[in-house]
């Protein structure tokens, strides 16, 4: 056994003794501020909870926001409450960058265009409001949020659906018109050939009667051209012309009813 009958010796060893420990807590404390910071870093930016799609559900999404510069390794993690999604190994969400959790991700790339998507989803939101949870790979709630469709809403919010979908609609019909437009000349080929394959089975004949059939299939290589760039190409470029400017008024009207719902 070992005495300490020196008063100054105590002392040092007991100072030696309590700077390993304070600089353990300190870590430690530095640590668990920045694994709490991470996860109040993520945060729900925007939730698509009611499709304009009757019955459907394709469009809905949550979309989440990175507040940290630090990227967030999200792989495991899951929206617990509300719909059910896993997030795949290999998921991170970089600093100050979005992601947007589809219910169906084909579609919305397909109706909006982003890139930064990721699902699909099980089950539907609410469209009269619950609570959202996100849990880490623990099962522990790390984020949580509740939306309703209670409260006073500018008229412009349900007016968004309305015309994305009217601009949808038409714009289909407008690549309709421009994808029949580029199977004509196709269309004029076909028949060219067709009709030359017809006239050489009847090579032995007189020109009297072959003539009118070469005639007979070049007419229908003319019309094809005549038809895809003289008729329905030009009529596909108007109509495209008018849905642009009715989409922009559609857009103007609903700027200007939700500026004068919020005062």
């Amino acid at each position: 056994m070992y005495k300490f009958n020196d008063p100054a010796g105590r002392l040092a060893a007991l100072q030696a003794t309590r700077l390993p420990t304070a600089c353990l807590f300190t870590i430690l404390l530095v640590l668990f501020l920045s694994i709490a910071g991470r996860l109040q870093a993520l945060t729900v930016s925007e939730i698509m909870y009611h499709s304009s799609t009757p019955g459907g559900t394709g469009d809905e999404f949550i979309e989440l926001y990175n507040e940290n510069v630090d990227p967030i390794d999200l792989s495991g993690y899951s929206i617990c409450n509300g719909i059910n999604f896993v997030f795949p190994r290999g998921t991170y969400l970089d600093g100050h960058s979005y992601l947007v959790v589809c219910a169906d991700e084909a579609a919305i790339r397909d109706r909006s265009g982003i890139t930064n998507t990721i699902g699909d989803w099980v089950g539907s939101l609410d469209n009269s409001g619950e609570r959202i949870e996100i849990c880490n790979t623990g099962g522990r709630v790390v984020v949580e949020m509740r939306y309703n469709d209670r409260g006073k809403w500018p008229v412009g919010a349900h007016l968004d659906d309305a015309v994305a979908s009217a601009a949808q609609t038409r714009h289909r019909a407008v690549g309709a018109l421009n994808s029949l437009a580029d199977a004509l000349p196709a269309l004029g080929i076909v028949a060219a050939v067709l009709g030359i394959i017809k006239t050489m089975s009847l090579i032995d004949q007189s020109p009297d009667v072959l003539g009118p059939m070469i005639a007979t299939a070049l007419l229908g290589t003319f019309l094809g051209v005549f038809l895809a760039y003289g008729l329905v190409g030009p009529l596909a470029a108007r109509f495209g012309q008018v849905v642009d400017e009715e989409i922009l008024y559609l857009e103007t009207i609903r700027t200007v009813i939700d500026r004068k719902s919020v005062g």
